[in-house]
């Protein structure tokens, strides 16, 4: 576990009465203000000389409080379902002889303009126009402090410091925009990982988001620079949006949560050390409302509750933010910084007063010592960072929660009427043990549609692993068995998504491919290898276990015919090759069967006749019984040649009587029967 040196840095003032409105910070009303809000640097700029923290009056405070409105510079917020925002914008603004300065598409929707007298009033009246603020103007806002402590405070609970920062993650994963005066890339603190995400300031001041005040600098090194930072593995990325003098219109500031919103790369974190008034209140400001609309798409705001000596941080935007998380600030003692606002907004303190960090200058090394609430978001903001390093897809609220749920209570004095009395602390965001997943069932190959699979796999942690199917048109799981129901690919993963000690272990899958059962058809009956024309046959088979039925089909119609239930008669019509397919169709659970084709010559009575007499002669009999029988078969055939049906029916009977005569004498009885049952055959096939 790295140790770290501990860091600190840049305020404004203390005291001034408490407030008189408050409201929870976490409610879920969004309301609407009509007026603008200053907005000022929650923190400091410059590099003022080390000395004590400036008092500010109350009447200074209330003052410093308010921006200086913007003549004819206007912010105008459309409905959330109005189309086509920007080419809205550009059509009204044109319409009415304005000058657009910015349009919004991604937190809110609208535009900002300078307008002329006159257009305000009737852009009120558009349909599409839910809200018109006069734009104002942000301060930066400044004063001095000394010591190097903050780091050393988040990481430990109670008091003495140790003098060490003790972190577990490094928000490595993460990116953190810094909506301020720009980041010095080049410094040392930030090897590389600091670069521009957009800098709005319009020429000539655009600098490409390098910084010219210094305080965006200070705060990306709490956040993530390599000695002064909570979260030193981040990103960081400069949205700047404060030119060098140090002021930007709250328009310019929407504009750069309208663009984080639409182009941020998650898991995000946005720091706002910054600040203005809210004249809306108990409502909220425009400013409040891009921020709400932003949180709501998954990046987390770490905003400061202002250096207004004790006013209500719900007077303040973007304090008065709901879904943000709203930071006061506190001193080396535990104490609330003099200078820190309070209330029901603030959702917790975090080390503000006297934090060094980077700054700008002629070398790389710079630091500088400052304070301000400005100084205490960073720290938050790491912390964040360092939280979702490990669990990336939190959403803001569940980050919220965490951060509260961790932080020290009852530490800090003087909290102020509504403020928590939590303090930041970063020990309990530990780096999980990592696990793995290791399966010790092996999956069947192939797997058949119709059966099941038990899944077994063990975590390295001992925690319970789950099992889900890739591929549920394939097969399913419930619990630890795996069903399959349909032929293709399957693939089973297991997972173990970790708890506080370990973090999740990477999905573990085995793939199996799925088939139907096999089955196959047995013919039983026999057939002869030629027949006569007009001869009838009954076709039977057995099928397999799909209990689908064996259908017999001829492939040749014009030569034999399929009939009856299944096809299963089958009749020679005309002499050739005749062909049967004898199939059985499949279900989800069995393949279809190996089909099987039956063959037969069908012949013609002569060509039958032919066939006998071949076989007669070939045969083993007398010479003179041979002739006999041959010379009635040759009477038959050249009967048959004449189409003379009666003399070649009666030459086929006289041979039948000669071989029933000598049936089991001088013929074989097989060989006898087997010539009867042709002669049979090709008398039906003559037409007899």
């Amino acid at each position: 576990m790295p140790v770290a040196p501990h860091p600190v840095a840049c305020s404004r003032a203390p005291v001034g009465p408490p407030p008189v409105a408050r409201r929870h910070h976490r409610h879920p009303a969004l309301r609407i203000l009509a007026a603008a809000a200053a907005l000022a640097l929650a923190g400091c700029a410059g590099k003022p000389p080390v000395g004590p923290l400036a008092e500010v009056s109350a009447k200074t405070a209330a003052a410093a409080s308010q921006g200086r409105k913007i003549p004819d510079q206007y912010i105008v917020v459309f409905d959330r379902e109005t189309p086509d925002a920007p080419g809205l914008s550009r059509r009204l603004v044109q319409a009415h002889g304005g000058t657009l300065l910015h349009t919004y598409q991604y937190a809110i929707k609208g535009f900002a303009a300078r307008l002329p007298a006159g257009a305000v009033e009737a852009l009120r009246r558009n349909p599409n126009v839910r809200v018109i603020e006069q734009d104002t103007e942000d301060q930066l806002d400044v004063t001095q402090a000394g010591a190097t402590w903050g780091l050393d405070r988040a990481d430990q609970r109670l008091l003495p410091l140790s003098t060490t920062y003790a972190y577990d993650a490094t928000g490595a994963g993460v990116t953190v925009y810094i909506i301020d005066t720009g980041i010095e890339f080049a410094h040392d603190e930030f090897g590389g990982r600091a670069s521009l995400g957009v800098d709005l300031v319009p020429a000539p001041d655009n600098t490409a988001g390098v910084d010219c005040g210094g305080h965006g600098t200070h705060v990306a090194g709490t956040v993530g620079g390599a000695t002064y930072g909570i979260a030193k593995g981040v990103q960081l990325r400069a949205v700047r949006i404060f030119a060098c003098s140090g002021s930007s219109p709250r328009s310019r500031t929407i504009a750069a949560v309208d663009w984080v919103t639409g182009n941020a790369v998650r898991p995000a974190v946005v720091n706002m050390s910054l600040g203005g008034g809210n004249e809306a209140f108990p409502n909220q400001s425009t400013l409040d409302i891009a921020v709400e609309n932003s949180v709501a798409t998954g990046i987390i705001y770490a905003v400061a509750a202002g250096n207004d000596g004790g006013l209500n941080a719900c007077q303040k935007s973007p304090a008065n933010a709901t879904s943000a998380i709203t930071v006061a600030s506190s001193t080396s003692l535990d104490a609330r910084s003099g200078f820190s606002n309070i209330g029901t907004c603030v959702d917790l303190f975090a080390p503000g007063s006297a934090i060094t960090s980077a700054w700008i200058g002629a070398g790389t090394g710079e630091t500088n010592t400052i304070s301000g609430t400005s100084m205490a978001t960073p720290h938050v903001a790491g912390a964040a960072a360092l939280y979702l390093e490990h669990l990336p897809g939190s959403t803001p609220a569940q980050v919220a929660a965490a951060l509260l749920a961790g932080a020290t209570a009852g530490t800090i004095t003087n909290v102020g009427t509504g403020s928590p009395n939590l303090l930041l602390y970063t020990g309990f965001i530990v780096v999980p043990t990592t696990q793995t997943i290791t399966f010790s069932s092996t999956p069947p190959d192939p797997a058949f549609v119709g059966g099941s699979y038990t899944l077994v796999a063990t975590a390295s942690s001992g925690l319970t692993v789950t099992f889900t199917s890739s591929t549920p048109a394939t097969c399913t799981v419930l619990d630890a068995t795996a069903s399959f129901v349909a032929a293709g690919t399957c693939t089973l993963a297991a997972d173990q998504t970790g708890n506080g000690t370990y973090a999740g272990a990477a999905q573990v899958t085995q793939s199996m491919t799925v088939v139907r059962r096999s089955q196959a058809i047995t013919v039983t009956s026999v057939l002869p290898p030629s027949a006569v024309v007009t001869r009838t046959f009954t076709l039977a088979a057995t099928g397999g276990a799909s209990g689908q039925p064996v259908i017999f089909a001829t492939q040749t119609p014009l030569i034999c015919t399929t009939t009856g239930a299944n096809g299963t008669t089958l009749t020679l019509t005309a002499a050739g090759a005749c062909s049967v397919a004898v199939t059985q169709a499949g279900t989800t659970t069995y393949a279809p069967a190996p089909s099987q084709t039956l063959r037969m010559t069908v012949l013609t009575a002569a060509q039958a006749t032919s066939t006998l007499r071949s076989a007669v002669v070939a045969s083993t009999l007398t010479p003179d019984l041979r002739r006999a029988l041959t010379a009635k078969l040759d009477d038959a055939l050249k009967a048959l040649a004449d189409g003379k049906t009666k003399p070649a029916c009666s030459a086929l009977a006289d041979f039948a009587s000669q071989v029933r005569a000598q049936r089991g004498k001088a013929i074989l009885q097989v060989t006898a029967d087997a010539w009867l049952a042709q002669v049979a055959f090709i008398r039906i096939g003559a037409g007899c």
